[in-house]
C-alpha cells in the first residue's frame, strides 16, 4: 500500500483535516496532480463519507481548482486505499491552454451546459446533493455534483438510496 506508508519525496502534508494526507502524485495526469489520501486505511470502493467531500471540497477550493474521485479499478482507480484527485486550475491553463487564457478544466463547458434548475443547493446547509451526467461521458458511468462554493457545508444524505 504505497498511501499507507508513502514515500516523504511525495509528501506535501501529512495531515490535512486530521484524518487525510495530501501526495504528490507519483503518476501526475498533469502538473501539480495531487492525491488526498485517507491516513486510515480505507477501501477505494467503500461509500463516500460527509468528511471525504467536505475534505476533497476544501482541497480543490484552495487549489481553485477542481477535485475527482474514482471509485473503484473500473472507474480508473489505481490503488485499493482511499484517494481522492486534486488538480488545481493553473495545470489546466499551463497543459491545455484556450484562446482566453483561463484556467479551467476540458470539462467544464460540459458542465457549464447542463441545466441550472433543479441543483438544489443554497448557501446554507444542509446541502442536497443531484447528480448529473455529462453527455461526452455517455459511455461511462459517472456522475457530476456541483457543490456550492464555500468550503465547508453540511450534507444531507437522508434521501440517497444505497
Amino acid at each position: 500500500d504505497p498511501f499507507g506508508d508513502p514515500d516523504p519525496a511525495l509528501v506535501v502534508r501529512a495531515a490535512v483535516f486530521d484524518d487525510y494526507a495530501l501526495l504528490l502524485n507519483k503518476f501526475p495526469a498533469l502538473p501539480r496532480h495531487a492525491l488526498l489520501v485517507t491516513r486510515a486505511d480505507q477501501a477505494q470502493a467503500d461509500r463516500l463519507s460527509r468528511a471525504d467531500l467536505d475534505a476533497l471540497h476544501r482541497c480543490a477550493v484552495a487549489a481553485a481548482g477542481v477535485g475527482f474521485f474514482n471509485s473503484d479499478a473500473v472507474a480508473g482507480a489505481s490503488q485499493p486505499h482511499r484517494h481522492f484527485q486534486v488538480v488545481p486550475g493553473a495545470s489546466f491553463r499551463d497543459a491545455m491552454p484556450n484562446p482566453a487564457g483561463a484556467a479551467v478544466p476540458p470539462i467544464q463547458a460540459a458542465v457549464d451546459a447542463l441545466p441550472a434548475e433543479g441543483w438544489r443547493w443554497s448557501g446554507r446547509a444542509p446541502f442536497v446533493p443531484v447528480v448529473r451526467r455529462l453527455e461526452v461521458f455517455s459511455g461511462v458511468v459517472h456522475g457530476v455534483v456541483r457543490l456550492p462554493p464555500r468550503a465547508t457545508f453540511g450534507l444531507d444524505f437522508s434521501t440517497d438510496a444505497r
